[in-house]
């Protein structure tokens, strides 16, 4: 199998944040300036396959390696900007079984709002993209405990960094831990960076709105538009009545059609990339 070693950049998004919300998890892994040097305090790596990475691997990074299947990465020898990754060129070609496990997540004292997992993804040849799933363990970082319910996956990472938004509101109450299991066979590189946890009680979601985002016109006939003030990605909206029935939802929009819903006040929630932001609008 031919692959092809790429000279990627990786370009940063400034982070927006909102009043009272809490970050549980912010790992970018920068504080390391060595790549290729583990542990990383609290976080633990599993190498269920305990295969021996391509030769090859080792002309971008010595961190991949058979006993340490998860390493940190600086591309082109720049420290600025590290982040995490994971093989599945073997040498003979097989199937990758390789964990990264965040430390535990304390949720025990939430019982409302909302918990968001953020982190980007990358497969390091486009021509061989590298997947993952994604578990969750109320109980410890053995493997075991981890089950079999995915709470999200790509089958194949872009290529280049994409961010990843996974809901864990329904883990309140509990304290968890967060699994990556690279699974590909005889691909290529896995990459995994800015990985966080933020809890938003529901006060906050009506203030990261008013920070955030125009809702224009209220009341409105026919068409609400929805602008964001600091260039937030809107991955979905989701309109509710006042009886908590949802009525509408759509995807990476900036404008909603409202002109079939029945006069009244209704709910609307925007989820984006570092939280959700809820507000009310009329409909006459």
């Amino acid at each position: 199998m031919k692959k092809t070693l790429l000279s990627i950049a990786f370009v940063l998004a400034a982070g927006v944040s909102a009043t009272a919300q809490t970050t549980l998890l912010d790992q970018n892994f920068n504080s390391y300036t060595t790549a290729g040097s583990w542990p990383v305090a609290n976080w633990v790596q599993h190498n269920v396959d305990g295969k021996t990475p391509d030769p090859a691997m080792g002309t971008i990074a010595g961190a991949f390696t058979a006993t340490s299947p998860w390493g940190l990465l600086s591309m082109n020898g720049a420290p600025t900007n590290l982040f995490v990754g994971s093989t599945s060129w073997f040498t003979p070609a097989g199937q990758a079984n390789r964990w990264l496990i965040s430390p535990s997540i304390d949720l025990s004292s939430y019982t409302n709002g909302k918990v968001t997992l953020t982190f980007k993804s990358q497969s390091g040849d486009p021509s061989f993209p590298d997947g993952y799933d994604l578990y969750v363990s109320t109980t410890s970082t053995a493997v075991a405990d981890f089950g079999t319910t995915t709470v999200h996956q790509e089958t194949a990472a872009n290529a280049s960094w994409a961010t990843q938004t996974v809901d864990l509101s329904s883990y309140m109450g509990e304290i968890i831990y967060i699994g990556w299991k690279h699974n590909s066979n005889d691909k290529a590189f896995l990459f995994l960076d800015d990985i966080k946890v933020v809890y938003a009680d529901p006060a906050s979601s009506e203030q990261f709105f008013v920070e955030n985002f125009t809702l224009y016109p209220n009341p409105t006939t026919d068409v609400l538009n929805i602008s964001s003030k600091n260039g937030l990605n809107v991955s979905e909206i989701r309109i509710t009545d006042m009886t908590g029935k949802v009525v509408k939802v759509q995807k990476d929009v900036s404008t909603v059609n409202v002109s079939n819903l029945a006069a009244g006040t209704y709910l609307i929630d925007i989820t984006t990339n570092v939280g959700k932001a809820t507000s009310k609008f009329i409909k006459k």
